[in-house]
């Protein structure tokens, strides 16, 4: 498994996969590997420029020489810059788009090139945004850049179906990492009053985005292709919520990976307007935390 992003790769380390940690920061990723490493699981690392596709795709054959396949690829490179809106540059515009669009397109290049190769299909996943869903203000490039990576992620799963990889993507909204100190002038509920915070009155940690990106890199997600799994506490989802109730016909979806049974499962029985499915239990084969349910609920009228 090859993972730019340290808290996804410590976290799918500690699920049972051989991680190759990538980054432009040679050091970081070293870092990150000798914490999987000394917590007995397996990994190296390796440096990146994900902007370059000769680097792209050495990182892929690293992961084939050091662990005999390639499974799953997860692009997590990602730069943002917080500019009003008629102040973002060219050299803004390009250094974004380079590493956000270009490097998720080589990623899923070289990682697709290596599955076909050995003919034994993958999983490909792509870090978006809420800001790939809605553009916002100080954030023009990095909204675009994230666009972008929701149609790259479509276009991929249509390209590849056929070799039997698939291409997802989950979209946070705001995870407290050093990027969003970077531009917390920018906060999304800032740059577009008709957004409300997190509903669960908190931003999010990246341990609360490794669920998700388990699921996408386990087996349960396999008849999942071309589809972007929101991670931010409903914050598009509040332009359509009044005091935290659904109204019939809303556009509002939600998904819960949850190891205890949900109690926005019970809510969500309780109204009328939402079609409601439970799975009591799944399990996945390649990696070892069990999930006591999932719920996913969303209107009758959702397609």
């Amino acid at each position: 498994m090859v993972v730019t992003g340290a808290a996804i790769a410590t976290g799918l380390a500690a699920e049972g996969a051989m991680v190759v940690a990538a980054d432009q920061n040679l050091a970081g990723a070293e870092e990150i590997a000798a914490s999987i490493r000394e917590a007995g699981q397996n990994a190296v690392a390796t440096g990146v420029d994900v902007r370059e596709r000769d680097q792209m795709h050495d990182l892929a054959e690293r992961a084939v020489t050091e662990f005999g396949r390639l499974d799953v690829w997860f692009n997590n490179a990602g730069v943002a810059m917080a500019r009003p809106f008629l102040d973002v540059t060219a050299e803004d515009w390009h250094q974004t788009q380079s590493v956000n669009g270009l490097g998720t397109l080589l990623g899923c290049q070289e990682a697709a090139r290596m599955m076909i190769r050995r003919s034994h299909g993958g999983k490909i996943i792509n870090t978006a945004s809420i800001a790939g869903r809605q553009g916002f203000a100080r954030l023009a490039a990095y909204s675009a850049s994230k666009f972008g990576v929701v149609a790259l992620t479509q276009a991929a799963a249509r390209a590849l179906a056929e070799h039997r990889i698939t291409v997802n993507a989950f979209a946070p909204g705001l995870v407290r990492t050093p990027m969003l100190d970077a531009i917390q002038d920018a906060r999304p509920e800032r740059a577009q009053p008709e957004f409300g915070g997190p509903l669960l009155g908190r931003e999010s940690t990246p341990a609360d985005i490794l669920p998700t990106a388990v699921f996408l890199a386990s087996s349960d997600s396999d008849y999942l292709t071309g589809q972007v799994l929101p991670v931010e506490s409903g914050i598009a989802a509040d332009a359509f919520v009044d005091s935290k109730v659904v109204p019939s016909g809303s556009s509002t979806g939600v998904i819960c990976l949850t190891n205890r049974p949900s109690p926005l499962a019970s809510a969500a029985r309780r109204w009328d307007s939402v079609n409601c499915w439970t799975a009591a239990r799944y399990s996945s084969n390649s990696m070892s935390r069990m999930f006591e349910s999932i719920m996913i609920t969303a209107p009758g009228t959702w397609k």
